[in-house]
């Protein structure tokens, strides 16, 4: 039986901006993620991009590929193979999201939330952009923090469930709160949940 088609998604701008290739990385990751999981999203993805990968077939006297351009990618690919097994491989996040990452060889640093049982690790610091990508695991049955967001957050579930006032998510959802929202996520019985979060402009904890 195949698993349940995601319910949340990210916006049609979001999809179109990635198409374009205008996301900052710690969107890309979001998105490359959730698409991952949907169908729907992917389709969409491949109809934003077609207009434009037909405007560059259409154009002519492009100048041809370097004649060791096979080559390199093919040296390329050995050295990454050969390349030490990275830490992000024992976590359910997806391989099209784990490739718009740097290599990470080293083990991932954890951090707690005071007494709570959920861990984070954060996967990119976009200063420029004003952007946190984290990555939690929740034990099931557990509740996340309440906080309140000083800026938006986008949520996308990898494995297991959350519920809150907002909604109930499932693994693919993907949801974007906005600035001053407040939540103490439920996570859901039966298995750890784990999920991505993309932060503009922090959270506070507490009431």
């Amino acid at each position: 039986m195949s698993a349940p088609l995601p319910r949340w998604h990210p916006a049609e701008e979001t999809l179109f901006q990635h198409a374009g290739g205008g996301l900052p990385l710690a969107r890309r990751v979001m998105v490359e993620s959730h698409l991952a999981f949907c169908a729907g999203c992917r389709a969409a993805i491949a109809e934003l991009s077609r207009p434009g990968g037909h405007h560059l077939r259409s154009l002519a006297g492009a100048p041809p590929p370097p004649a060791d351009l096979w080559q390199k990618i093919a040296a390329r690919v050995a050295k990454e193979m050969a390349a030490p097994r990275s830490p992000l491989e024992d976590t359910p996040l997806p391989a099209a999201g784990r490739a718009e990452l740097p290599p990470l060889r080293q083990p991932l640093e954890w951090s707690g939330l005071g007494d709570a049982p959920a861990r984070l690790t954060r996967l990119v610091a976009d200063e420029a952009n004003g952007l946190e990508l984290y990555l939690i695991e929740n034990p099931p049955s557990s509740v996340f923090p309440y906080h309140r967001h000083l800026g938006s957050e986008e949520l996308l579930v990898l494995q297991g469930s959350i519920e809150d006032p907002y909604g109930a998510y499932r693994a693919g959802d993907l949801q974007r709160y906005g600035r001053g929202s407040a939540h103490a996520p439920a996570i859901g019985p039966g298995e750890t949940c784990w999920a991505l979060t993309c932060i503009e402009g922090g959270v506070a904890f507490g009431p």
